[in-house]
């Protein structure tokens, strides 16, 4: 997520600090993080600069402060040397600086004014041109009269792209508009044809789901498959799950274990803990060991990541440190890729 901040003359000091509020109030609802969302600042006025990189920080607290920090300019509006800076090699939207090709980008404009058309200057449709055809999706947010409606939407792929608030008063207004769209575009962007509810079966591996009845749309009578009313209830069905796994497939319990928790935005970071709470609970049932029972713990939401592997952990103690330091992601649900 990047936000282009207007440092322009007609902005003014005092409605500066409210562009930089209303870009904290955004970052509020985020879940900021290495894993998860990370944060850019670019700053325009008569020329742009990267005043935060996607990698510079990992925690709110600490973006927050970076963002009261930034340089306020004061003179022209070059809104296409803003775009452009997004675009340049090597400064926000790449590879090198924090950029994550397979996930959703997003640009969000903050703008109270025109483009200066000065000596040089190109027209914003031409200079989108690059973000556009690396699919970063733009928002833009006009403040004020001195708006060219036309002009911005030409930045953007629909009408509903564009929030426009009559001043910088106003702009705490856009932040629900704001955010409902950029995780929209995180929902929508990343699935894919597969079905995400249906897992198909894996030779050699045998797969067990436990299902929370109250959003699960698969079929009742599944073999495999064993319901839970609530996350509340996951850590006390632990023995039932356990008996599934390894009786009578496997009389002895010597037996290799993944888990692939969802921490997909339809799960809350509570019920996740709940998730993790199970897995400690349905862990604690077998005998952790390199000859007996051996975990892992694989983790989904927009990305599948491997947090625990088989070798990793023989001790019950160090598995169970290890799961409540899995962390929450809270985006799009992609089991095809924890499969």
């Amino acid at each position: 997520l990047i936000f282009l901040l207007d440092s322009s003359g007609s902005v003014g000091l005092q409605n500066y600090q409210k562009e930089k509020n209303f870009i904290k109030d955004i970052v509020s609802k985020q879940n900021i993080g290495r894993e998860l969302t990370r944060v850019g600042v670019v700053v325009y006025s008569h020329e742009a600069i990267v005043a935060i990189k996607l990698t510079d920080y990992s925690s709110t607290e600490d973006l927050n402060k970076a963002i009261d920090g930034i340089d306020y300019y004061g003179k022209t509006t070059r809104i296409d040397k803003g775009l452009m800076t997004a675009d340049r090699i090597d400064q926000v939207f790449t590879v090198a600086a924090g950029s994550r090709p397979y996930l959703p980008r997003v640009l969000v404009l903050l703008t109270d004014g025109r483009q200066t058309r000065a000596p040089g200057y190109k027209p914003l449709k031409t200079a989108v041109c690059p973000l556009k055809k690396k699919q970063v999706k733009t928002l833009a947010v006009g403040v004020g009269r001195g708006i060219d409606a036309r002009e911005l939407r030409e930045l953007v792929d629909h009408d509903d792209d564009m929030v426009m608030v009559s001043d910088f008063d106003d702009l705490r207004t856009a932040v629900y508009p704001l955010h409902t769209k950029s995780r929209e575009i995180t929902s929508n962007a990343m699935i894919g044809e597969a079905d995400q509810t249906s897992l198909p079966p894996v030779n050699g591996i045998e797969l067990i789901t436990v299902r929370i009845a109250r959003d699960f749309t698969g079929r009742e009578d599944n073999d495999g498959v064993m319901s839970c009313n609530s996350y509340q209830e996951l850590p006390w069905r632990a023995n039932e799950v356990a008996t599934e796994a390894y009786y009578p497939r496997c009389p002895v319990a010597v037996v290799d274990i993944c888990f692939i928790l969802d921490a997909s935005g339809s799960v809350s970071p509570i019920d996740f803990k709940q998730q993790k709470a199970f897995v400690k609970a349905l862990a604690k049932t077998f005998l952790i060991s390199p000859e007996k029972t051996r975990v892992a713990i694989l983790s989904f939401s927009t990305i599948a990541k491997l947090n625990i592997k088989l070798t990793d952990f023989y001790d019950y103690k160090a598995l169970t440190k290890a799961v409540d330091k899995i962390p929450y992601m809270g985006f799009t649900t992609r089991i095809d890729r924890a499969l």
